[in-house]
């Protein structure tokens, strides 16, 4: 009976702690584009279909998103960019690992430096974004 009560306690401890680490990384995720787009909210309906960042002392976080074109706005309230027609070439040039094959941007809206800037590539019709966020 103690065998099975410890082997019981021992699955709750690892489905809870599975659980958690789940939920935490889909928090942080949302919190680091919050701070990205500089926006307290983000639409109930985005979707981070792809996420990565890399670094310690500079940070770069990419963001893959879904959103519906109304709410495009929505992500671009929180600083002035500065728009320009783009192309896949400069996707490829300004993230890490773009999905170039499944993504053809054609609007970039650009805020901030070379060494902090948030940069948002969207398709034509504004319902796919690939978000590039350095934080030095």
């Amino acid at each position: 009976m103690k065998k099975f009560l410890l082997v019981t306690l021992c699955i709750a401890v690892i489905a809870a702690i599975t659980l958690s680490g789940y939920l935490m990384k889909g928090y942080s995720q949302r919190r680091t584009l919050k701070a990205a787009l500089n926006i307290n909210e983000l639409p109930d309906s985005l979707k981070i279909l792809d996420y990565s960042d890399y670094g310690v002392s500079s940070f770069r976080a990419e963001f893959y998103l879904s959103i519906p074109p109304t709410q495009f706005d929505s992500l671009i309230k929180g600083r002035s960019y500065e728009a320009r027609s783009a192309s896949t070439s400069d996707l490829e040039q300004q993230a890490i690992h773009p999905p170039v094959k499944i993504f053809a941007p054609v609007v970039l809206c650009k805020w901030g430096t070379a060494t902090n800037r948030t940069i948002i590539f969207t398709n034509i019709s504004k319902s796919l974004a690939y978000v590039v966020w350095d934080a030095n």
